[in-house]
């Protein structure tokens, strides 16, 4: 897999450093397109991952890599719509990944479409690009909405984990312990709001799937 973190020797200088706004719309990067050295001494190390963790992003990701994200989302999407499988069951596949993007298993999202799509018979690509509905844009307000609800459901009142003297990974039981009032809320957030996404996706992308067809056909 290669180092975990890549040297910023690579920067310019000149640089403008990035905000935290930036930090969150990037995405873990698996290293596929350009490769990774690992720091010159473990003091750069620990010091980039505590400012990984201040800006609450893990890896970084080149524009090629964000690109290719694009790209690939959008093969599948077109692989989606000239399957052989019926509409209906194209839909559902996509459906059922929009409810596996909402639920809180950050990280399993693409074992458990693959584990679902093999158990149930589903289109594999269709059920991963249902997935791609939490993505770096759209995870935190996705979780945030969900962990708000929860909390509405649940008659919950909760602080917002605080990163406050979070300066070394000996810290970082400190963070999970206040983030662990927020495993409830924000499971019954996702699910509640999975659903309903799920019910609003399999409709519309039903939809979509036979008009486009219906051009293709007609055309």
């Amino acid at each position: 897999m290669g180092a975990l973190w890549s040297t910023g020797d690579e920067r310019d200088a000149r640089e403008v450093p990035e905000g935290p706004l930036d930090a969150l719309l990037r995405v873990i990067d698996l290293r596929r397109l350009r490769p990774y050295h690992a720091p010159t001494s473990g003091a750069a190390r620990r010091e980039r991952a505590a400012r990984g963790a201040h800006m609450g992003i893990w890896m970084e990701e080149s524009a090629a890599m964000r690109q290719l994200r694009t790209d690939r989302l959008r093969s599948w999407l077109r692989f989606a719509l000239h399957t052989d499988d019926t509409p209906p069951r194209a839909a559902l596949a996509f459906a059922l990944g929009v409810f596996i993007a909402w639920t809180p298993l950050l990280g399993l999202h693409t074992v458990l479409a693959l584990g679902l799509a093999f158990a149930l018979g589903l289109n594999r690509v269709a059920v991963l690009a249902g997935t791609f509905v939490n993505n770096p844009w759209t995870l935190v307000p996705i979780y945030s909405v969900s962990v708000y609800l929860g909390s509405l459901i649940l008659g919950t009142d909760l602080d917002p984990p605080r990163f406050e003297g979070f300066d070394s990974w000996s810290d970082i039981g400190t963070f999970i312990a206040q983030c662990r009032p927020w495993i409830v809320p924000l499971t019954v957030g996702t699910l509640v709001l999975g659903t309903i996404s799920a019910l609003l996706a399999f409709p519309i992308i039903l939809y979509g799937i036979r008009w486009y067809r219906t051009l293709r056909h007609a055309g």
